[in-house]
């Protein structure tokens, strides 16, 4: 028979008996943290939606690339820079607005009708 006992804070110390003899080793650890990002791309309103032509995308940072993709995740089209879109040439369905910004990508779903 084995067990443990464990207490946790940023010293651990743990007993053990593994059935042959007893033991108990210590191990110190720190917690890993990180800063809240900030992302630019949450405010972002996409206009009309559904549509069957044009799209139009407001930021309040500039978007660098758009990518539409279809529903298995091919991409059927690509911008650079745009914020009004020509979706014309888009079959009825649902698709997916990749927005890329700096390094922060966001993806919406947008309705074409």
């Amino acid at each position: 028979d084995s067990f443990y006992n464990s207490n946790i804070d940023n010293t651990t110390t743990q007993d053990y008996f593994n059935g042959i003899s007893p033991g108990l080793e210590s191990f110190n650890f720190s917690t890993l943290s990180i800063e809240p990002v900030e992302n630019h791309l949450t405010e972002i309103k996409i206009y009309p939606n559904p549509t069957s032509s044009f799209i139009h995308i407001r930021s309040g940072k500039e978007i660098d690339q758009v990518k539409i993709l279809d529903m298995t995740g091919k991409q059927v089209m690509e911008f650079m820079g745009s914020s009004r879109l020509d979706l014309r040439q888009l079959t009825a369905g649902t698709y997916f607005l990749q927005l890329q910004s700096h390094n922060t990508v966001v993806v919406k779903k947008i309705i074409i009708q």
